[in-house]
């Protein structure tokens, strides 16, 4: 099946993505750092200046973590970017919808040189929230799964996009993997709810236990997209 998809004709849509995070000018970036109300005039330099500073910061830092950006869409919605392990991570809080919705969605992405060429992947990848639980901060955790996840995607030598369409390639992607993978976006699940305690107080109800969904799937690969960096 998984040869079946490679050198898929690549999208531009990820072109356009890769920036997302960047513009910060205008933000509620400082209120949702500390908790307090700051005059935010200023340039985004200086914001992006009081991320390495800010509690959400220090708690990922203990993590072997490092935040670089945060932005509320809305009042409602706000944009987390990081890297953990060694991988670039993304994802949104939806807080109005948070607790209707069993997963959560990011998009974690990796580079490796290829015969010369920087290649970057992209997985959109969709993890069942389960109750929350606090992240051991002790040890920085190196995600095996995730290395070998994105070794199997390097070795296929695949291009451009590949969708829910070919969800069969997908779910083999991860055999023999799948249990290691479901423990570590646990782990992932658990920092975030904790990092959304940290920066926004009070928006998640504690010991709340989050009900199934109609996929029952613990872990799901949505699309990956992999093109020249």
């Amino acid at each position: 099946m998984l040869d079946k998809i490679i050198n898929i004709k690549a999208t531009p849509q990820y072109q356009k993505e890769k920036g997302i995070y960047n513009n910060l000018e205008g933000s509620n970036l400082e209120k949702i750092l500390d908790g307090t109300v700051k005059n935010l005039q200023g340039s985004s330099n200086s914001s992006k200046d009081s991320i390495k500073f800010s509690p959400a910061a220090h708690f990922l830092a203990r993590l072997g973590w490092r935040l670089k950006d945060l932005a509320f869409e809305s009042a409602d919605r706000l944009l987390i970017s990081f890297t953990a392990g060694g991988f670039d991570v993304r994802t949104e809080v939806d807080f109005l919808n948070f607790h209707a919705a069993a997963r959560q969605f990011y998009e974690i992405s990796s580079s490796r040189a290829l015969e010369g060429q920087s290649i970057r992947a992209q997985i959109g990848i969709s993890a069942a929230k389960k109750s929350k639980s606090q992240p051991d901060e002790k040890a920085a955790v190196d995600f095996p799964g995730l290395q070998q996840l994105f070794g199997r995607i390097f070795q296929l030598e695949l291009s451009g996009e590949i969708d829910k369409y070919y969800s069969l390639a997908l779910r083999e992607l991860m055999d023999g993997i799948k249990e290691t993978l479901i423990e570590e976006f646990d782990y992932i699940n658990g920092a975030l709810f904790t990092l959304i305690d940290r920066i926004s107080p009070g928006k998640l109800a504690p010991k709340y236990v989050f009900l199934g969904d109609e996929r029952n799937e613990p872990l799901i690969i949505e699309k990956i997209k992999v093109l020249n960096d």
